[in-house]
């Protein structure tokens, strides 16, 4: 099972806050872009469960709704 670090603020040097792991499903509340070290890029700021927190773009798939990344989550994609 992959793990990955819910984080505090949009920074890989940030606190973490929880983890989330391969299938969870979240809503996205907000984005953000960031320039600092080798994790430049768009940080989503995501509801998963009862953990508001921030993942790097890396660590997770964007889709349109919520029942397609079920889909997807359920075909372990």
């Amino acid at each position: 099972m992959a793990y990955v670090r819910i984080m505090k603020e949009p920074s890989m040097t940030a606190s973490d806050i929880g983890t989330a792991r391969r299938g969870d499903v979240g809503r996205i509340i907000a984005r953000s872009r960031s320039f600092e070290d080798k994790k430049t890029g768009i940080w989503y700021k995501m509801e998963i469960g009862s953990i508001p927190g921030w993942l790097h773009e890396s660590s997770l798939t964007v889709h349109q709704s919520e029942a397609e990344a079920k889909k997807f989550a359920e075909a372990g994609l």
